[in-house]
């Protein structure tokens, strides 16, 4: 039953990948096979640049917290707006839900399938960005046991936060929502409001602040460290500290146990 449940979420979400809302007919496999490519090749390439200009550089000032704390918290805020939207209208707001409910299905196994939709969702968004950042790190400056654990683990963390921050803010949007009449319009605003000034930074300020990054890493490292202490743990889980990565995979924990408190109680 979670395996169809599963199957029938990913359906919906990627709708618009597979479906020609204009056509009104699916569309061909090498439509969505293209589609998916470019997705890929655009912002893979872009992150998997931006990660090789500043990954030996940084490991090599003793920085590769500070390297994995900019990259993860870049994944986050583009794993999170990613699949806010999907996250409220299919957690928060379904079309179906009277119709789930009145199935003998039980409603843990609804939540979890939905859940698992939002996670794969901002696992997409989060993993372009992390994904090429930690790859970059085992080529350029260690392939290590503790490293490749690290990596693999801070992959997994991430997506589980995108996931919960996305269940939360998309709670926020469908409350808002509710009291808006142009949902669609509003959504429609939002989207390209954020990516208008993402894809800004990316082609105006990046390079900018990158240079003054790399010329004044020990200055700005110190002052995360002192005045963002959370962020620096988190960095140091990224780059293979041990007691940061047992903190932050608690830490995650039990955000995906309120998370789950909260879903329940929304059904």
């Amino acid at each position: 039953m979670l395996k169809l449940l599963v199957k029938k979420q990913l359906t919906e979400i990627f709708r618009a990948y597979l479906y020609d809302a204009k056509k009104n007919r699916a569309r061909s496999k090498a439509a969505t096979v293209g589609y998916l490519v470019f997705f890929v090749f655009i912002m893979v390439g872009m992150f998997t640049l931006l990660s090789l200009a500043m990954c030996r550089s940084m490991a090599e000032a003793g920085m590769s917290w500070f390297y994995f704390a900019i990259m993860g918290l870049m994944a986050i805020l583009l794993g999170a707006f990613g699949s806010v939207f999907t996250t409220y209208s299919s957690l928060y707001l379904p079309k179906d839900n009277d119709q789930m409910l009145s199935l003998p299905i039980p409603v843990n196994t609804l939540i979890a399938a939905r859940l698992l939709g939002v996670y794969l969702m901002g696992l997409m968004y989060s993993g372009v960005v992390v994904l090429p950042a930690i790859i970059v790190y085992w080529a350029t400056v260690s392939a290590a046991p503790l490293h490749l654990l690290a990596g693999v683990l801070f992959l997994l963390l991430i997506s589980l936060f995108v996931m919960a921050i996305s269940c939360l803010l998309g709670w926020v949007v469908a409350k808002v929502s509710l009291k808006l009449k142009n949902k669609s319009f509003v959504t429609v605003v939002l989207s390209l409001a954020f990516f208008g000034l993402y894809y800004y930074f990316f082609s105006f300020k990046a390079n900018s602040l990158l240079t003054e990054l790399l010329q004044n890493i020990a200055l700005y490292g110190d002052k995360v460290r002192s005045s963002a202490y959370p962020v620096y743990l988190f960095g140091q889980a990224g780059a293979g500290d041990p007691l940061s990565m047992l903190l932050l995979t608690a830490a995650i924990a039990v955000l995906f146990g309120l998370t789950w408190l909260l879903l329940s109680r929304s059904f």
